[in-house]
């Protein structure tokens, strides 16, 4: 964890670095800072302690043409160190952050190219002023920063920026407004001052003019293809075991979250198969819902998944499952602290809850990582939806009827219902759903946006599919970054969260995987399937169910009523808040709530208007 400020006119102060130093969270020293003898640039860095390496950690990295500091996990080191041609006796004593500044003064920006892992840092060049930042691929490690007072304020966590005396506080009205609907702004945060730098991609900064690119654009086109569908399977098994090893390199415990899908379940299955050989345990947490509140089961959805996840543990001997509720607990609870430690309301309010307590549980159990499978649905877990339509385009007869012929095999639809979902597509499902009289779920639940903010943002609230193919679609989900509008981890639990379906070596190699490599075995999701084989049980790896986060969350509101009606009247004070939210609705929706008539959606946008008008109080707008 770091941070850098630069001045150019040597304005740079010590007390505004003590304060950004001061407030650095989840570090397991104290941090250690360096500022230029002329006041034009003061860095801070601390580790969190949890690699092997970071015990020789020695950050900031200072010389006399550079300055660098980084957060990182490269889990490639050992290919770049030897790229670099550096003594393998020093390989075991060398920091992650040594080797990516190493890698800079070889490469410079153009490092992030040979690089895989969860990293991001500042480098300021003493001779000309200039700093550049990176994040990684996805943005697993944030990278804040803001301009003003004529200077340049970079870190890896938001309240650290919003430390320095310089940086204004006022609030984003805009973002905010659109994260109610919910749409998120990529480089958006609460702050107007305060930007986050969007995954896979870096910055200039040089004589007064700042120039953000994106690095990451990986190629997408479809490779040569295998001629045994097996062999599709095998490589993403090996490449999945790959990074989730990877992923095992930390001191402690080693944690995961587990429901009873294929995402988490490969993932813990994976590491457990691997810390079984050394003799190690995986801490398993599946969340189940508050025992005596009712929820609605929607059609194909689960609300319990701790069955699926019991199965699981069952099969391998050194998975020691924890189920986890919300005990008592509703988002009103835990917002304080978040808003406290992180400095942004969350998109999902709800499931914040079961984050909450998982990470403090793994936490209290003595893991310093938690595993998740966040990126699972863009990579092995693709539904290879479209399929049937992409055969048909190309005129691949023989290719869909032994398609068609393995799927109804598998117990799958027949192929005409499959051709003409994929033709339809969402909204010409929802058409067809209509004519017949059905109703058609609401995506995001009721719209309580004020109508004046409603038209103004007119263009950002319409729902515009990706145009192009699903292969178009497929490959703008795999890309994209990590979503930001959650409580950062470390910071907020003293837990650091890793995703190995995130692994940019995975990401980019499925890439060039054609569709149908995503429907092995002719089922839907059959690359994660039959990566399964032998690694899940049968219930958990050829389940058609999916499993619901929170679906307690509109009995949890009826259940604290007064705690959010009086949330709603703190909310409504704020008059920022009054000019994006229709009150009167909201209101309107949260007594429907509170009297138990509400749905898990009505929930959603309740728990999301609230978290942002609780946050625009506390600000005083």
């Amino acid at each position: 964890m770091f941070a850098l400020i630069a001045a150019a006119d040597g304005g740079v102060a010590p007390p505004e670095i003590a304060a950004m130093a001061a407030a650095l969270r989840g570090a397991s020293k104290p941090a250690s800072v360096f500022r230029d003898a002329g006041g034009r640039a003061g860095l801070i860095a601390s580790t969190a302690g949890i690699l092997p390496e970071d015990e020789f950690d020695s950050q900031p990295l200072v010389a006399a043409d550079l300055a660098f500091v980084a957060q990182a996990r490269l889990d490639n080191r050992a290919d770049i160190l030897a790229r670099l041609g550096v003594a393998r006796e020093r390989w075991a004593t060398l920091a992650d952050s040594d080797i990516l500044h190493l890698a800079y003064r070889r490469w410079d920006a153009d490092c992030v190219q040979h690089l895989a892992g969860d990293y991001a840092f500042a480098a300021w060049h003493a001779d000309s002023g200039r700093v550049v930042a990176a994040t990684d691929h996805v943005g697993s490690v944030r990278l804040y920063y803001a301009r003003c007072a004529g200077k340049l304020v970079v870190a890896s966590q938001l309240g650290v920026v919003l430390a320095n005396p310089s940086v204004a506080r006022d609030l984003d009205r805009d973002a905010l407004g659109l994260l109610v609907a919910p749409r998120l702004v990529n480089d958006a945060t609460p702050f107007k001052a305060v930007r986050i730098l969007p995954g896979g991609s870096l910055f200039v900064c040089e004589k007064g003019e700042l120039r953000c690119r994106r690095w990451w654009r990986p190629d997408a086109e479809v490779g040569a293809r295998r001629r045994d569908p097996r062999d599709y399977v095998e490589q993403a098994r090996m490449l999945m075991d790959g990074a989730v090893k990877d992923c095992l390199r930390a001191e402690g415990e080693i944690a995961a979250t587990m429901s009873g899908g294929l995402d988490s379940t490969l993932i813990a299955a994976s590491a457990a198969l691997q810390l079984g050989r050394e003799g190690r345990t995986l801490l398993a947490y599946t969340a189940v819902p508050q025992a005596g509140l009712a929820y609605n089961n929607m059609p194909g959805w689960e609300a319990d998944d701790s069955g699926y996840a019991a199965a699981v543990a069952r099969l391998h001997g050194n998975i020691a499952p924890h189920v986890v509720s919300p005990g008592g607990l509703c988002t009103l609870d835990i917002l304080p602290a978040l808003h406290a430690r992180s400095h942004t309301p969350v998109r999902n309010g709800a499931n914040h809850i079961w984050l909450s307590r998982i990470h403090e549980a793994a936490a209290a159990d003595g893991a310093r990582v938690v595993l998740a499978g966040m990126k699972g649905n863009a990579t092995v877990s693709q539904a290879g939806e479209g399929i049937f339509f992409h055969l048909l385009r190309r005129l691949q007869w023989r290719a869909l009827l032994d398609l068609a012929r393995r799927r109804a095999e598998a117990g799958g639809p027949p192929a005409w219902h499959s051709l003409a979902h994929d033709l339809a597509g969402r909204r010409g499902r929802a058409l067809i759903a209509r004519l017949r009289g059905r109703a058609v779920p609401e995506r995001f639940g009721q719209d309580v946006l004020a109508p004046g903010f409603r038209a103004a943002h007119r263009a950002a609230l319409r729902d515009e599919p990706i145009t192009g193919t699903k292969r178009t679609a497929q490959v703008a989900f795999a890309v994209g970054p990590l979503k930001t509008w959650a409580a950062d981890p470390l910071p907020q639990w003293n837990v650091e969260a890793r995703d190995p379906l995130a692994d940019r070596r995975l990401i980019e190699c499925l890439l060039t995987f054609p569709l149908d490599a995503f429907v092995a075995g002719g089922r839907m999701r059959g690359l994660a399937r039959e990566i399964g084989a032998g690694r899940l049980p049968d219930m958990v790896r050829l389940r058609e169910t999916r499993g619901e986060q929170m679906p307690e969350a509109a009995a949890l509101i009826a259940a604290h009523a007064q705690a959010y009606r009086k949330a709603y009247e703190q909310a409504a004070s704020s008059a920022l808040f009054r000019t994006i939210v229709d009150v009167d609705r909201l209101r309107g929706l949260l007594e429907r709530l509170c009297r138990g008539d509400g749905s898990k959606l009505d929930a959603a946008t309740v728990e999301r208007a609230l978290d942002v008008g609780l946050f625009m109080a506390a600000a005083g707008a």
